[in-house]
């Protein structure tokens, strides 16, 4: 999680901000100590000490033994307590709902994958929010310690975050987050299915990396990440590099132009190999010598490697490759690099393309971090 600055004005506000760099200070570590804490941050023993005794009140920190001794007297434990609130995850695509609760420590501690055809119907929205309380019940939470619901969603997101002002892929437009959380007792956000992806593989990473997340699903979107931090854009489209036009003329996308990274770099195209509609059965048969799935896959990653030069040469910085495929790129990503070596004149190495580190519900995940990160930074 990023550390807040210290640019309060006021004792009140500079109280506030050394508390909330404590907490993050202590969920970014398995343990540490009052002097710990002191000497990273710089602040005095007193301040540490009064801060870490209100956390401890509220419960979200506590101690956890002592550290062996060095000479003098014993250092106690400190630990964060991730469980002491949890958060909601929603994944929706055009033929699945993806469905996490994670920690604050952004641990999964349950998951949910259902087949289910997106309709803009109370049906769909009510199946939808059963699925979300059964989870719940299934954990025996209470209620109260659910802090709230992030929904990851193909498509375009309004500013404040509560409404879906258009998705292609899924062709709707104007759908309220209350409309899909309907009578679910949380407070929420909507968050574009790809940038909570890039979000997600954030927390993973470098706090200040700066990298370009490809997200290669149903659909193909992404996020752009300035020093840990995601850029939106001007009017919140940044990262709809499905749309780039790689191939003048080219195959039809859904979006109505024609040569779209989407068109080639989907992996809608991996299904119909699997009565399952499951990518594995594709590379499968194409680990097997299948002729059409081996000529699919060599098209998959000649117009993967065009769009990966474009980030390049555009944001000069990593290209991490997510989605849906990053569960299974892993053993070709030399093939892959090899396709991006042969069009980049400028670099010989290819240490900038890497396959994410997150490889399952990485946009169900993301989303749940929103309403984590607002707790996290009321303290």
């Amino acid at each position: 999680m990023p550390l807040l600055k210290n640019v309060g004005s006021t004792n009140l506000d500079v109280k506030k901000t050394n508390r909330n760099l404590i907490l993050k200070y202590i969920f970014s570590k398995e343990h540490t100590s009052r002097q710990d804490i002191a000497a990273n941050l710089h602040m005095s023993m007193p301040t540490v000490l009064v801060n870490i005794n209100e956390l401890q009140d509220i419960g979200i920190v506590a101690d956890n033994g002592l550290y062996e001794s060095t000479g003098g007297r014993k250092a106690a434990v400190i630990c964060a307590v991730p469980d002491y609130r949890y958060a909601i995850g929603i994944d929706i695509t055009r033929k699945h709902i993806k469905i996490v609760l994670v920690n604050l420590g952004g641990e999964i501690k349950a998951e949910k994958r259902v087949q289910a055809e997106y309709e803009d119907r109370d049906q769909y929205y009510g199946y939808l929010q059963r699925l979300v309380r059964e989870q719940v019940r299934e954990l025996k939470i209470k209620e109260d310690r659910i802090l709230g619901m992030g929904i990851s969603f193909p498509g375009f997101i309004g500013e404040d975050g509560q409404m879906v002002t258009d998705s292609y892929a899924l062709k709707v437009k104007n759908i309220p987050f209350t409309r899909i959380a309907g009578s679910l007792p949380w407070p929420g956000i909507l968050i574009n299915d790809a940038s909570a992806a890039g979000v997600a593989e954030l927390a993973l990473s470098d706090p200040d990396r700066t990298m370009v997340y490809l997200s290669l699903s149903d659909s193909v979107g992404g996020a752009v990440i300035i020093h840990g931090n995601l850029y939106k854009g001007m009017t919140g489209k940044s990262g709809e590099f499905g749309h780039m036009r790689i191939v003048p003329g080219g195959k039809q996308c859904y979006c109505g132009q024609k040569g779209c990274l989407d068109a080639y770099c989907s992996t809608l195209q991996f299904y119909r190999f699997s009565e399952e509609r499951h990518i594995r059965a594709f590379f499968e048969k194409m680990q097997a010598g299948d002729k059409e799935c081996v000529g699919l896959w060599n098209d998959y990653k000649h117009h993967l490697a065009m769009a990966i030069i474009n980030l390049r040469m555009n944001f000069d910085c990593d290209i991490v490759l997510g989605g849906y495929m990053g569960e299974w790129l892993e053993p070709y990503l030399n093939q892959i690099k090899e396709e991006v070596r042969g069009m980049n004149p400028f670099e010989e190495s290819c240490s900038y393309v890497s396959i994410c580190r997150l490889k399952k519900y990485t946009s169900a995940i993301g989303a749940a971090l929103q309403p984590i990160y607002d707790y996290m930074d009321q303290f």
